[in-house]
This record gives C-alpha cells, sequence and structure tokens, in this order.
C-alpha cells in the first residue's frame, strides 16, 4: 500500500539519517519529527517537519516536493534547503543552500534564492527574506556547532535538545548576550559550556540534568 506513512522520532541528543522513497536525503535533528509517505505517488511529494531538518532534493520538474510545519509550507523541485520549525520555538528560519524554494505562509508567497533566509517571528508575525551566512544553519548535519552573534537564550535552547538538559537563568538579561564560536556537537557538554562561560563572562552551575546561568 502506497499510501502508509512512516514517523521517525528523533529524541534529545541524537540525530538520523533518512533517505526517502525518491532518493531524496534527510538529515533530522535532535527532538524533531518527520512524518513521509512509504512511496510517493505521482504528483506532489509531501513531508511532514516538527523541529529541525536539512532536506537534499531529488529534482523533478513534475513533481514538487512540499515541506509542512506547524507555520508554513514550503515547496521545491531540486535543491537543498534547512527547515528549522520547532513548536515552542518563537523563530522559524528556512534556510536555502542551493536551488530555489517557495515558503507559504497563510496566503502569501516568499521567493527564497541561493544564501537566503526566510525567518518568521512568531511573537508578532513578522516575516523577513535576508541573506545569511547559510553554513551557520547547516554546519549541524557536519556535526559542527557555529554561532555567529547568536543571544545566548537561542543557544542554550539548542544546547538542551542536544545534550538533553534543562537551562534556567537566574537573571533574564544574561539571555540577551552574544556569542560567536565554532565547536564539534561531539565535545562533552561541560566543555561546551566553559568555552561560553570564558567568552561570555557569564557562569554555569550544572546539577545533573539542570544547568543554571548566573552572573
Amino acid at each position: 500500500n502506497s499510501g502508509q506513512r512512516s514517523t521517525v522520532r528523533v529524541p534529545e541528543g541524537g540525530e538520523y539519517r533518512v533517505v526517502l522513497s525518491d532518493g531524496t536525503k534527510v538529515w533530522i535533528n535532535s527532538g524533531s519529527e518527520l512524518t513521509f509517505p512509504m512511496n510517493f505517488e505521482k504528483g506532489e511529494r509531501v513531508v511532514e517537519l516538527k523541529g529541525e531538518a536539512y532536506f537534499d532534493v531529488t529534482k523533478s520538474k513534475e513533481w514538487p516536493f512540499i515541506v509542512r510545519t506547524c507555520r508554513s509550507s514550503v515547496k521545491v523541485l531540486g535543491t537543498s534547503f534547512n527547515v528549522c520549525s520547532y513548536e515552542e520555538d518563537s523563530l522559524e528560519q528556512v534556510t536555502l543552500e542551493q536551488g530555489g524554494v517557495e515558503v507559504k505562509h497563510h496566503d502569501e508567497t516568499y521567493l527564497l534564492h541561493p544564501g537566503e533566509q526566510f525567518e518568521l517571528d512568531t511573537t508578532n508575525e513578522e516575516i523577513e527574506v535576508k541573506p545569511v551566512n547559510v553554513k551557520l544553519y547547516t554546519s549541524w548535519i557536519d556535526g559542527m556547532f557555529r554561532f555567529h552573534n547568536m543571544p545566548l537564550d537561542l543557544l542554550t535552547v539548542k544546547l538542551e535538545r542536544w545534550y538533553d538538559v534543562e537551562i534556567f537563568y537566574q537573571n533574564p538579561e544574561l539571555k540577551q548576550k552574544r556569542f560567536f564560536g565554532i565547536m564539534k556537537r561531539q565535545t562533552r557538554l561541560q566543555e561546551v559550556l566553559d568555552v561560553i562561560a570564558k567568552a561570555g563572562d557569564v557562569h554555569f552551575d550544572v546539577n545533573g540534568r539542570v544547568v543554571l546561568v548566573r552572573d
């Protein structure tokens, strides 16, 4: 039965690669879920994503490939791009490496060119399409964390998913401190926290799976 759909759930701290029936390769990040048909019928190739994944889509002019998130749908013919749309995050980002994609949100459609990112801020429904350094958003598939002027609260959310910990702030103002850096994802959590602490003049108290950020 070609109508069967399969769901891959990737736990916190994991990542997983899957090849779909059309040859499209998908890297699924930690704390994410991808639902896809076992076999694509003629017509559209539709998958559903909760969380983050990088897609290397097999080209087909006749069969558009569509990624549905809880907020938008991303339509492509053949391309490589990253979608980050965790339901608990206030930002959704679609970052295009090569090819072309259309992002549809409500009734508006946004066309992306290589090196551009669609960013939706769900707190105010503001949308921006802007040029970015794509590697900052795709390096996780090569086992790297890359941060470029990233606020600490966005950074700690990524660490929570990857290391399966909970991070709390003693002082909310610390969330706005910004970071630059490159680290291997296989680095131990304590080493990552040490690097951030040195760079940003903050301290981390680790107690099991709970981390407190303080001045």
